[in-house]
């Protein structure tokens, strides 16, 4: 039985984490052993939403260059065969920890965001010269990198292995569990929700590079600017910005007309009764919440960001495109005259990036490493 250890330096409710969630249960009933490696649980309910086959192994939450030598005992003392991650910084530290030890296990990387940008808008300045000065190299002593999307794939084999690409691949994220069209009996309890309302929402981490700040601003404009009273924006999210994204809509006495809730397991249930879906991200590396807006059916308008809405929505094919705040300001202003309906092709779109393809394929690059 092979073993597989999924490093997630916190158990929380996002992106990369839902990812590993949903590949550990589809492959765990499989002949695999899993394992979750972690520093830290946030969400206590998390853990819960894994098969009880899947274990989970604690380290201690030390500063990066300590990792080493936790990770070092983790590996030797359990013996993987496979260690996948999805943090740059981790990923050095694996790195250097899987070398120091006589029997090494292969080191997969899954890149699912845009990394020059996420280098820059995040990272301290040590960090910045770290990755300029070592990033190439760690990223091609990986054993497979695994990128979320076509134009990230494009990026990172330009931008780290040319013409040598043969440990480079392209798996989207397993998103999608049922190919069933979606059916909810009632509303949110949330009072945007009464029936009369056209509810614009979005969804992520409270994090600068998902634009939140400048879409409450944009919203708050379209609000005093017009005569839209039911038209209302719910963000679905947690994060460091959320006090001060709190402070702006207060800031802008726009509580009657913007909220922001925590994430919850019953999320699509808004989605399907809001109007549309709006990302407004500096960058991306995929997105998935676009594809749970799809799936419920939902109008999507997204910010052209690189990397992800444009390949998942083709090129407007299946939502709007939108370069800035003013064309971002009209095509609200036009969804909000129209009526609500269920896009059936962008519910069938979305099923392009179920969990079962999302598995299968990924198997298929283990199972060739």
């Amino acid at each position: 039985m092979k073993k597989i250890f999924f490093i997630l330096p916190e158990l929380a409710t996002g992106g990369v984490e839902k990812n590993v969630l949903n590949f550990s249960n589809y492959v765990s009933n499989l002949d695999f052993k899993i394992s979750i490696i972690y520093q830290r649980s946030a969400d206590s309910s998390f853990q819960k939403k894994f098969n009880s086959n899947i274990s989970f192994i604690k380290i201690k939450n030390v500063r990066l260059l300590k990792q080493i030598f936790q990770y070092r005992k983790v590996i030797k003392e359990h013996k993987p065969d496979l260690v996948i991650n999805s943090m740059l910084f981790v990923h050095f530290v694996l790195i250097l920890s899987n070398l120091l030890l006589p029997k090494k296990a292969k080191i997969f990387l899954r890149i699912e965001t845009n990394l020059k940008q996420d280098i820059v808008h995040k990272n301290k300045s040590l960090e910045k010269i770290l990755f300029m000065l070592f990033g190439k190299i760690f990223i091609r002593l990986s054993d497979r990198v695994i990128c979320s999307s076509k134009e990230l794939y494009k990026n990172i084999r330009e931008g780290y292995f040319k013409n040598t690409s043969n440990k480079l691949f392209l798996n989207y994220n397993p998103i999608i569990k049922s190919h069933h069209i979606p059916q909810f009996n009632y509303m949110p309890g949330h009072k945007f929700f009464n029936g009369q309302n056209k509810v614009f929402i979005a969804v992520g981490r409270l994090n600068t590079e998902k634009g939140f700040a400048e879409l409450i601003e944009l919203f708050s404009k379209i609000i005093t600017q017009t005569n839209l009273t039911g038209t209302k924006l719910l963000i679905i999210g947690e994060g460091g910005l959320y006090k001060s994204l709190r402070e702006s809509i207060n800031r802008f006495s726009m509580q009657e007309f913007i909220d922001i809730i925590k994430f919850n397991d019953d999320f699509e249930r808004y989605l399907f009764f809001s109007h549309a879906f709006i990302c407004n991200s500096v960058y991306e590396g995929f997105n998935n919440n676009i594809v749970h807006a799809l799936n419920m059916g939902l109008a999507v308008i997204s910010k052209d960001c690189d990397f992800g809405p444009r390949e998942i929505l083709k090129n407007k094919e299946y939502g709007l495109l939108v370069e800035n705040n003013k064309q971002m300001k009209e095509e609200i202003l036009h969804q909000s005259e129209k009526d609500k309906i269920f896009n059936m092709s962008a519910f069938k779109r979305s099923l392009d990036f179920s969990v079962k393809s999302s598995s299968q394929n990924f198997l298929k690059i283990i199972d060739e490493c």
